[in-house]
C-alpha cells in the first residue's frame, strides 16, 4: 500500500505597515497621515519579493506577504510555528501569540520603509481551525 502523501506546507500571511511620509503638524488632510512615503511602496513591495515573499496588493499604507515558514523565519531571524488555533508563536516561547515581527534582520532600505510587520490574531469567533 502506498504511503499516505505528506501535507503541504502551509503558507503563513503577514501584513506590511510602510511608514507614513512625513506631514506638516498643521495639516487638515487626515489621508496623509496614512499615505507612504514617496517611493517606499514600489520599493518595499520588490524588496519583500526579492526576499522571496509572495506580495499582494497595496491597500492604503500596507500589503500582505506570503510564504512558508522557513522563508519568514530567515528574512526575521526567529524560529516560529502555526498553532492549531492559527496563531503564530515562537518556538522560544510557544505560550505567547507573536503579533509582531521583529524588523532589525531585514535589509537597511527596506526597514527604512516599514514601520512594522505583523500576524493577525484569529477571530474569537466562527471555524475553530485557520485554513
Amino acid at each position: 500500500m502506498p504511503e499516505a502523501a505528506e501535507a503541504a506546507p502551509r503558507l503563513l500571511a503577514a501584513q506590511v505597515v510602510l511608514n507614513s511620509a512625513p506631514v506638516d503638524a498643521q495639516s487638515a488632510v487626515a489621508a496623509r497621515h496614512s499615505t507612504p512615503a514617496a517611493g517606499s511602496t514600489s520599493a518595499a513591495t520588490q524588496a519583500f519579493a526579492a526576499l522571496g515573499f509572495r506580495v499582494g496588493p497595496v491597500v492604503g499604507h500596507s500589503f500582505s506577504i506570503e510564504a512558508l515558514a522557513r522563508q519568514f523565519e530567515s528574512s526575521f531571524g526567529l524560529a516560529i510555528e502555526r498553532q492549531a488555533d492559527g496563531s503564530i508563536v515562537t518556538r522560544a516561547d510557544p505560550a505567547t501569540p507573536l503579533s509582531e515581527l521583529p524588523l532589525h534582520r531585514l535589509p537597511p532600505a527596506l526597514r527604512a520603509a516599514v514601520r512594522s510587520v505583523l500576524f493577525s490574531k484569529p477571530p474569537d469567533f466562527g471555524p475553530t481551525t485557520m485554513p
